[in-house]
């Protein structure tokens, strides 16, 4: 399918603070995450190489040992394998991208955002 509506796309609340929706290509992970303030990322890392995407919002993000704080318009790059956490200063919305594709969610093993 060429065309994706994001409206279409059914969220879905992994906590009471972060809804998630996301694509799966065959090489990337498109995913769009809606944050109340207060929400947090535990620490975490995966294979996939990801590039955050602020649309609205602000976060502070831990990639390995340094800190940013990201605001609308910045966009986070976070290496394979390098562990890193989010925190939501203010109601946020982003898109993550990553590749490869996310099998640890499609596996169901994303406990650190639940």
């Amino acid at each position: 399918m060429p065309l994706y509506r994001l409206g279409s796309i059914e969220g879905e609340a992994v906590n009471e603070l972060t809804t998630r929706k996301y694509i799966n290509g065959e090489r990337v992970t498109i995913a769009h995450f809606t944050f109340k303030k207060g929400a947090r990322v535990r620490r975490h890392s995966h294979i996939n190489e990801q590039f955050s995407i602020v649309l609205t919002g602000r976060l502070r993000f831990r990639v390995g040992d340094e800190e940013y704080v990201a605001n609308d318009g910045d966009v986070v790059y976070i290496p394979p394998n390098v562990e890193h956490e989010v925190e939501v200063l203010e109601d946020s919305i982003i898109i993550d991208v990553y590749s490869p594709i996310r099998e640890d969610w499609l596996r169901g093993e994303d406990k650190y955002l639940r």
